[in-house]
């Protein structure tokens, strides 16, 4: 089972604002993930790493449950070319 991010970063004593700032990536988006809103990939792999770092344990997308955001180019492949123009 995968583990919670939130946890994660409250298990090392660490802020929405610690783990941001030190990502370079905004306070919303470390909270969004969080709450299980989807965030770009990088952003995950950004604050993953930060985690890691701090920790000295290694977090990646397969450990730690982070929703991500599907790319244009999948989406047009799932959904068809009538799906990108909404």
């Amino acid at each position: 089972m995968k583990q919670n991010l939130q946890e994660v970063r409250k298990e090392r004593g660490l802020t929405l604002d610690d783990v941001a700032s030190v990502a370079g990536v905004s306070r919303t988006t470390v909270y969004l993930a969080e709450i299980g809103v989807a965030i770009e990939k990088g952003d995950a792999e950004k604050i993953l790493a930060v985690l890691s770092h701090i920790a000295g344990k290694q977090y990646t997308l397969d450990t730690v449950c982070v929703l991500l955001k599907q790319n244009e180019e999948r989406r047009k492949s799932i959904h068809g070319p009538a799906f990108s123009r909404l």
